[in-house]
């Protein structure tokens, strides 16, 4: 039996394994002791991987939409087709996605392929589509670290998952706890909104190993999830709470913000009490008695599901950090659970209109830095509304890398989301729905076969190898480098090429000031419309659907 190491492709705690196979199959995943995974811990996803990893349905070359069907092709007559369709529209009529579940390394050829190559700014990801995702890229100093969890005095969750508390949850050997009592929270809070949690009982489905330890080894931690009917405006009214009752306390109030204080009070106090109330549903009582927790409380962790809180109900617990000095402070403040191995790096690679690599604003020095690297005369950074030009048609072609939006539809949502483009690629494992729907479909590999790295939830990155040879002829890093020189831009000849070339843009600067700013929010921003952070792979683990072998 051989062994390839792993960082965890489904989940974004970045726990590392190694992937067991022989010459027939892939067997299992075992844990690999590393930065992240100091346990023996495999994400229960990712051990749902294996059948899919040894499907045979598994696409190896490209293929071309015919009235027949679809019809193998040669890579060179894909990127033909696709060069020409790119061509013959206006260069911010092609709309570029790349999903969450890729590479550091791949999102950042995807955006460079659009901005240098086809000249468009025109650039998404369906995994954020719809939720106005700004709010969820936050800085690294204001995100609670694991190791933070061993320390802190509470732990509030929020998150569906939390709140159904089924299933049994494997006997981890590294630990023993006790069982919370009713007596361990706090006398106020034992009521409906706010219920005491026992580590003990959560489900199998629990993706986030090293959390629940280190929840787990703290055995005077009290854990409580908030069963609030809406968590935007309890934290809204909250912080309305706080404001009116001159509660806000702190280094942040008192000197870093406190020419934007003034403005957010008078902002905030035209909120109707009542209503965030009856929304948050919650009583007055419950709320002060929650205050008063909360304030007292100087190691307090609020710990969410990005997929179950929009990225307004963010802005305001960033706010709230801010009013009541829990954020910047060890074992306080807020810890943000992405749904997918790589949704930071959308943030930090520039899959978005508004930022470039590294987060960078497109300044007049950047652009000139963007034009030296790639060897261009122009680079696209105007801003365009990539969700307005999807929806009203203005996207003729879609460029879909690693996301099957058709097939991750949450009930409710319009099924012919794809029917206004005229011409559609998808890069993917498997013929998904969305595949379905494309006019060429590229083979893609799994993160073992091409090497690369992830940003995990907490902002770490970690690289890995590549271990395995792909079973195509070009791997997806080698697709964008050949689409990108179609594009006369310079190749990028092997993984280092790719990493060293990203790393030049990230930022090295201290970015405080931006962070501590009190923004008020006018009102709730959508939730995601894709389940399974819009991935297929993660979709059938979640599923467990058995496929033929």
């Amino acid at each position: 039996m051989k062994s390839a190491d792993v960082i965890d492709f489904i989940g974004s705690e970045g726990l590392e394994a190694e992937l067991l196979y022989n010459s027939e199959a892939f067997s299992h995943f075992v844990p690999r002791q590393g930065l992240i995974n100091d346990g023996n811990f495999i994400s229960p996803l990712l051990e749902k991987c294996i059948p899919y990893l040894n499907d045979k349905e598994r696409i190896t070359k490209p293929l071309k939409r015919t009235e027949a069907g679809f019809v193998e092709i040669s890579f060179s007559e894909a990127f033909d087709i696709i060069e020409a369709a790119i061509k013959h529209v206006h260069s911010n009529e092609n709309a570029f996605f790349a999903g969450a579940r890729m590479s550091n390394e791949a999102m950042y050829l995807v955006q460079k392929l659009a901005r240098a190559g086809v000249k468009s700014n025109n650039i998404g990801s369906f995994h954020y589509f719809g939720r106005n995702a700004t709010h969820y890229n936050i800085d690294k100093n204001d995100n609670v670290q694991f190791s933070e969890i061993e320390n802190a005095t509470s732990v509030i969750l929020l998150g569906e998952d939390l709140k159904e508390k089924k299933g049994r949850r494997e006997k981890e050997k590294s630990y023993e706890h006790k069982p919370l009592r009713s007596s361990d929270t706090h006398p106020k809070l034992e009521r409906s909104f706010l219920q005491p949690y026992d580590i003990a009982n959560i489900p199998d489905c629990f993706p986030h190993r090293n959390l629940a330890v280190a929840m787990a080894v703290n055995s005077n931690l009290k854990i409580n999830v908030l069963t609030t009917v809406n968590y935007y405006h309890f934290i809204k009214a909250l912080n309305y709470h706080i404001v009116v009752n001159n509660l806000q306390q702190g280094i942040f109030v008192e000197e870093i913000i406190k020419t934007q204080f003034p403005k957010y009070k008078e902002r905030i106090l035209t909120e109707n009490l009542e209503y965030l109330l009856e929304k948050a549903g919650v009583s007055a009582a419950e709320l002060s008695d929650f205050a008063d927790f909360y304030l007292k409380e100087k190691r307090c962790i609020i710990i969410y599901y990005e997929k179950d809180v929009s990225s307004h109900t963010v802005r305001e617990l960033l706010n709230l950090c801010l009013l009541t000095e829990k954020s910047g402070f060890p074992s306080s403040g807020i810890l943000s659970l992405k749904e997918k191995n790589n949704a930071q790096g959308l943030f930090d690679m520039g899959l978005f209109s508004h930022i470039g690599t590294g987060g960078n604003m497109f300044t007049d020095l950047f652009v000139e830095m963007m034009k030296n690297s790639w060897k261009v005369g122009h680079v696209a950074t105007e801003p365009i509304d990539n969700e307005e030009y999807f929806y009203s048609g203005k996207s003729k072609n879609l460029f879909i890398f690693g996301e099957d939006p058709l097939g991750c539809l949450k009930d409710g949502v319009e099924k012919k989301l794809l029917d206004k483009s005229q011409f559609i690629m998808v890069q993917d494992y498997f013929l998904t729905e969305t595949a379905l729907k494309a006019d060429i479909i590229l083979p893609d590999t799994f993160p073992f076969e091409t090497g690369g790295s992830f940003t995990n939830t907490i902002k770490i990155v970690q690289s890995f190898p590549k271990s395995l040879p792909p079973p195509v002829e070009l791997d997806h890093l080698q697709q964008l480098s050949a689409l990108c020189q179609r594009f006369g831009l310079p190749p990028c000849n092997s993984l280092d090429d790719i990493f060293l070339e990203m790393v030049s843009f990230l930022k090295t600067e201290c970015s405080g000031g931006l962070r501590h700013q009190l923004i008020y929010t006018e009102k709730d921003s959508n939730n995601t419309l894709f389940a399974s952070g819009c991935d297929d792979l993660m979709r059938k683990c979640e599923t467990c659907k058995e496929i033929s072998k």
